[in-house]
């Protein structure tokens, strides 16, 4: 089934007509027509009753239509998931599996309690973590980088245009992110770790 269908009903509905719903939609009446048509032979009922004074949802056409509002707005929420992380303030950290982690993690937010942040903190493989913020799915991975391992891990950053930075003292604690993820109102809390 095309996701786009729900978006059609959902404009019908709302336009109280096809016609008027092609011409929001920047499609041809017929056109629009035949993918209700193919929608209701997949599904295998019809969602409208056309009359000559237009056109009204049927009894199944209703609880189709309370789904597909409901689809649509999870379309809108998958769709925005990028955003979550645009915003500069927003923090996500994918690590390793650390209890010292987690514990810096808690102690910060304790801290800095979120405004209108959607922070987010992932504990995983360490391959995970790595491919999670080369594949842009959080925007810091936290893992430790031993002298025997740091080259592969530096060219590995070089190569996806990220860079590691060494954020503790007394510990091989490493910081991997984007060369043009700005660190400033939460980079406290890594220098902290």
């Amino acid at each position: 089934m095309d996701i786009k269908y729900f978006e059609y009903v959902i404009e019908i509905v709302e336009c109280g007509s096809i016609n008027k719903a092609a011409q929001n939609l920047q499609m041809l009446q017929p056109n629009l027509s035949v993918c209700i048509k193919n929608l209701e032979q997949e599904l295998g009922f019809p969602i409208f009753c056309r009359q000559h004074s237009g056109i009204r949802l049927t009894n199944e056409g209703e609880l189709f239509l309370k789904s597909a509002r409901k689809i649509a707005t999870e379309l809108e929420t998958i769709h925005n998931i990028p955003s979550m992380f645009s915003h500069k303030d927003n923090l996500s950290i994918s690590c390793t599996y650390s209890f010292d982690f987690m514990n810096h993690f808690l102690k910060f937010k304790k801290k800095k309690p979120p405004t209108a942040c959607e922070d987010s903190f992932k504990e995983t493989g360490l391959i995970q973590t790595i491919r999670d913020v080369v594949e842009q799915r959080y925007r810091m991975s936290l893992f430790y980088c031993f002298d025997t391992v740091s080259d592969t891990y530096y060219a590995l950053a070089k190569k996806h245009n990220l860079k590691l930075i060494p954020i503790a003292r007394n510990r091989p604690l490493i910081l991997l992110a984007s060369k043009k993820n700005p660190f400033r109102v939460r980079r406290r809390f890594l220098l902290t770790a």
